[in-house]
């Protein structure tokens, strides 16, 4: 793919960053909180990733980065804040290619999501995954509530950082219907949240089976169902696996509360901060994606004492 190609990439989802930012909600909006720390958070991870990458290969640094859509976050928030510093645009061309190149390590597939699908398991593990699926008659609605629940618990988590702990995949066109996928890779980060420590469970893949219900996503992982019916009427079958073991209807609905219940907690802790401590709250999320890479190259993943001290001198409540 050539520079060209690859800039007017990063622009179009530039633009579908935007487009999807400015969430009403209790955190600092999208940008807010970038503009006082993000330049240091890019440049320093990527003086991080060139310094690795002088020792390992791209397939290395892909297994402690994460999936593609929290890479896609990094390179779109990490451009625009190379750009506001002036950062020369042959650098900025470096850091696109090679955090591109990385995605296309960490899955095979479109990285640019040119099918409106993230179809990222083969056909080996789909089979895999249908043979552990359960008829839902009966639980339409609990699995739907779980799933309610855990995208306001994960916008809770990391706001728009949340592409670091989660992943939606699909659909997989299959016999029946259309297989998505939502796997959570960190449900209880209590080193960002302590409420966090109450869930049972470190991960998490809930796996639907719609008759007709499709689903367009983009490169961010937001995804738009495109059906005529309700999805507790489409759904056909549905699994929900705590790592291998599979959870019953009993146990959905009490992990269901157990995340409803430290959703409000997270929101009600966050709703007393002043400002100052949502902006530092915000960095700390962006630098508790990086955790594994920075424990890694054995550095303490938590935001650098300048980024700190100059949140506390320029953000004013």
């Amino acid at each position: 793919m050539n520079a060209e190609t690859i800039l007017e990439e990063i622009k179009n989802a530039k633009g579908a960053a935007r487009n999807q930012g400015n969430l009403k909600f209790w955190f600092v909006p999208y940008g807010e909180g970038n503009k006082y720390f993000f330049d240091i958070f890019a440049m320093g991870i990527w003086a991080d990733i060139k310094h690795f990458l002088s020792a390992h290969g791209e397939q290395e640094l892909a297994a402690l980065l994460g999936n593609v859509g929290g890479l896609w976050d990094l390179i779109v928030h990490g451009l625009e804040a190379m750009e506001a510093i002036g950062v020369p645009e042959s650098e900025r061309k470096k850091y696109a290619r090679t955090l591109l190149g990385v995605m296309e390590k960490t899955k095979k597939r479109d990285i640019f999501l040119k099918t409106k699908r993230n179809t990222i398991m083969g056909e080996a593990d789909v089979e895999k995954l249908l043979r552990r699926l359960k008829p839902a008659k009966g639980a339409e609605e609990k699995i739907m509530a779980l799933c309610g629940v855990l995208t306001m618990y994960s916008d809770a988590l990391c706001n728009h950082w949340d592409c670091f702990i989660k992943e939606v995949h699909g659909p997989y066109k299959v016999d029946g219907g259309f297989l998505f996928v939502r796997d959570f890779s960190d449900l209880s980060p209590v080193d960002i949240w302590p409420q966090t420590g109450q869930i049972p469970l470190k991960s998490l893949r809930i796996a639907t089976l719609c008759e007709t219900t499709d689903v367009e996503m983009d490169i961010f992982q937001h995804y738009r169902y495109i059906s005529s019916k309700s999805l507790a009427e489409d759904l056909k079958a549905f699994a929900v696996l705590g790592g291998e073991r599979g959870l019953g209807v009993k146990e959905i609905v009490s992990l269901t509360e157990k995340i409803r219940l430290a959703t409000f907690s997270i929101v009600s802790a966050a709703e007393k901060m002043s400002k100052r401590e949502k902006v530092q709250k915000y960095a700390e999320q962006a630098y508790y994606g990086m955790k594994k890479f920075r424990e890694a190259i054995g550095k303490d993943w938590r935001p650098p004492k300048e980024l700190v001290e100059r949140i506390n001198k320029t953000v004013k409540d």
